[in-house]
């Protein structure tokens, strides 16, 4: 699914992406102010920059396992986003990933994860929390930038 594919279809409401997708391009389903149900296929590896982005009725997403890579802010601005649950194999999060997301309680972080960019909770509500395995990367992120974490 190409740049900016479905960008801007501030209609649309629900989406499935089907098997064979291995990459979320960047920014193609960003502005999609009416998006509340996305589907996402267990082949994708890579949620690109900004490809959820002010998706302002996402309040939850399921990741699916066989995802790597997630790029900066690629749930920015997705105000009613609550709670994201990172699947173990994934290595990677981008800065912002999480930039002004008003609703965020939680964001679980496997072991796995061996890099996260700065601010991934930038403008987030201040008791917005990484949970993660003791001793982990998403441990030592946390303690080093101020954020809440919980041993799970």
């Amino acid at each position: 699914i190409g740049d900016d594919c479905f960008s801007a279809c501030f209609k649309l409401k629900s989406i499935e992406i089907p098997a064979g997708v291995t990459v979320i391009r960047d920014d193609v389903f960003s502005c999609c102010y009416a998006l509340e149900q996305i589907t996402l296929h267990d082949s994708i590896v890579k949620i690109g920059r900004s490809s959820f982005s002010s998706c302002d009725k996402l309040t939850s997403i399921t990741l699916p396992a066989a995802v790597k890579e997630i790029e900066d802010m690629a749930f920015g601005q997705c105000d009613m986003l609550t709670h994201v649950v990172i699947p173990e194999g994934a290595e990677a999060i981008g800065h912002s990933c999480f930039f002004k997301c008003e609703s965020l309680v939680s964001v679980e972080i496997p072991s796995s994860v061996t890099e996260i960019g700065a601010s991934i909770f930038k403008d987030c509500p201040e008791d917005a929390v990484i949970i993660g395995v003791a001793g982990s990367y998403a441990e030592q992120y946390a303690n080093e930038n101020g954020i809440t974490f919980q041993a799970k």
